[in-house]
C-alpha cells in the first residue's frame, strides 16, 4: 500500500476545477440529496464546496438535520493528557518544534512525564468528568518516549480507566501497533492529523524529521486498523494549504481518505477534527491562508457532515467561545478544557502548546451545554 492507493491530488483538483461555479440549481440538487443523510459523491462534495455565498445557509441547515437525526443532540466530552513535549520534528508552524526558539518556558521546561507524574495528570483530569474517551498525546522523541514507554504508560491508564483509549501520538509500524493493541484492553483508537492532503504544502510545511515522509503518515490508520485497533480518527490543519483550492482541497482529501478506509476496512473514520493553525510563543511563522471567516468555516464543517455523515466531527478550545456555540449544531464531540502541555491537568504553570482562545473549565463549557438542551456524555 502506498499513499497514492488513498490519495489522488490530480483527481482531487479535476473534481474541484470541473465543479468550480455551480449553477444554483446543481447546489440545491446537492444538498437535497444530502438531507438523505447517506453522504455525498465526491462531485457532489466539490459542488457544495464551491456554492456561493448566499446559499451557504442551507447548507449549514442541511447539516444541523442530519446530524440531529443520525447523532441526536449529544455531544460527548474528551479528556486530553499530554505525556511528552519533545519532538525531534520541525514542523513550521509549531510550539513543540525543534527548532522552536524556544527551548525553555519560564521555569517549565520541554520534559517527558515520569510514570508517577503522568498517574498524578491522569488522576486530575478524571476527577472533572466521567469521561467515556480520553486522548493521549506526545511528540514524537523516541529518546524521550518510545513504544515501550507507551505501552507501559498505557497499561498504567488501563488499571484505572475503562473507557476508550485515544493515542494521537506518531505513526507507529504495524509490528509497534499489534504490540500495543495486544497489551492494552481498553477499546483502542489512533488519532494523527494528516496536517494537509496536499503533498507539496506538507514537504513545505515539515521540512526535517520523520513526519517529514508525506506517505508513511497517510497510511498510519491503515496500519493500525490491520493491527486490531478498534477505530481510528484524523484531521487536518486549516489554514496551512495557500494553494489552489485551499482549504477545499483538504475537504475532498478528508472524504477520499474517508472514502478509502471505508472500501478497504468496511469502516469511516470514528471521528475528524478541524483544528486551526494557531499562534505559537517562540515561533516566527505567518499563517499561510488563514481560514479566519466564520461563514468560510463553518462551512467547511458542515459540507463534511453531509460528505460523511455517521463520522463524529470535533472542535476544540482552539476555537472562540461564540463560535463553539454557533457550530455545535453540527459537531458532535468537544475536549473538556483542554491544557495542552505535560502535566497541565495538575500544574497551572506548564507551558501550552498553543495560544488557545477558550480558557473556560471544562465545567463552564458543561454547563453552557446542559442550558443549550444537550445531552452531555
Amino acid at each position: 500500500m502506498t499513499f497514492q492507493d488513498i490519495i489522488n491530488c490530480s483527481t482531487i483538483e479535476s473534481v474541484l476545477d470541473g465543479n468550480n461555479s455551480p449553477a444554483k440549481e446543481e447546489v440545491l440538487d446537492a444538498v437535497g440529496r444530502a438531507r438523505s443523510g447517506e453522504g455525498l459523491s465526491l462531485k457532489d462534495t466539490a459542488i457544495l464546496l464551491n456554492a456561493p455565498s448566499e446559499l451557504v445557509p442551507d447548507i449549514i441547515e442541511a447539516a444541523k438535520e442530519v446530524n440531529l437525526r443520525i447523532h441526536g443532540k449529544v455531544i460527548t466530552f474528551y479528556g486530553v493528557c499530554y505525556i511528552s513535549d519533545e519532538c525531534i520534528n520541525a514542523c513550521r508552524y509549531c510550539g513543540d518544534s525543534a527548532h522552536s526558539d524556544v527551548q525553555i518556558w519560564g521555569s517549565a521546561k520541554r520534559r517527558t512525564l515520569t510514570l508517577e507524574e503522568f498517574e498524578k495528570d491522569l488522576s486530575a483530569l478524571l476527577e472533572g468528568h466521567d469521561f467515556k474517551e480520553v486522548c493521549f498525546l506526545a511528540g514524537e522523541h523516541p529518546k524521550a518516549f518510545d513504544t515501550d514507554a507507551l505501552i507501559l504508560y498505557m497499561q498504567t491508564v488501563s488499571e484505572i480507566y475503562k473507557g476508550k483509549i485515544i493515542l494521537n501520538v506518531a505513526p507507529k509500524t504495524a509490528e509497534e501497533f499489534r504490540r500495543i493493541r495486544d497489551a492494552i484492553p481498553n477499546k483502542l483508537h489512533f488519532r494523527v492529523f494528516q496536517e494537509t492532503y496536499d503533498r507539496y504544502v506538507y514537504e513545505r510545511e515539515h521540512p526535517t524529521g520523520p513526519k517529514a515522509d508525506f506517505g508513511w503518515r497517510l497510511t498510519s490508520q491503515s496500519r493500525a486498523l490491520e493491527a486490531g485497533f478498534d477505530e481510528v480518527g484524523f484531521g487536518v490543519l486549516f489554514g496551512l494549504n495557500d494553494g489552489k483550492f485551499g482549504s477545499r482541497y483538504e475537504i475532498m482529501g478528508l472524504k477520499t481518505h474517508s472514502d478509502y478506509l471505508s472500501a478497504t476496512f468496511g469502516v469511516h473514520p470514528m471521528s475528524i477534527s478541524f483544528p486551526r493553525v494557531l499562534v505559537a510563543t517562540g515561533v516566527d511563522y505567518e499563517i499561510p491562508q488563514p481560514v479566519d471567516d466564520d461563514v468560510e468555516f463553518i462551512k467547511l464543517v458542515a459540507v463534511t457532515r453531509l460528505a460523511i455523515p455517521e463520522t463524529n466531527l470535533i472542535i476544540t478550545c482552539r476555537e472562540k467561545t461564540g463560535f463553539r456555540s454557533k457550530i455545535r449544531p453540527i459537531i458532535n464531540i468537544e475536549d473538556f478544557g483542554a491544557k495542552p502541555g505535560p502535566g497541565a491537568n495538575y500544574d497551572n504553570g506548564v507551558h501550552f502548546q498553543m495560544e488557545l482562545p477558550d480558557r473556560r473549565s471544562g465545567e463552564e463549557i458543561r454547563q453552557e451545554m446542559k442550558e443549550q438542551g444537550y445531552d452531555v456524555r
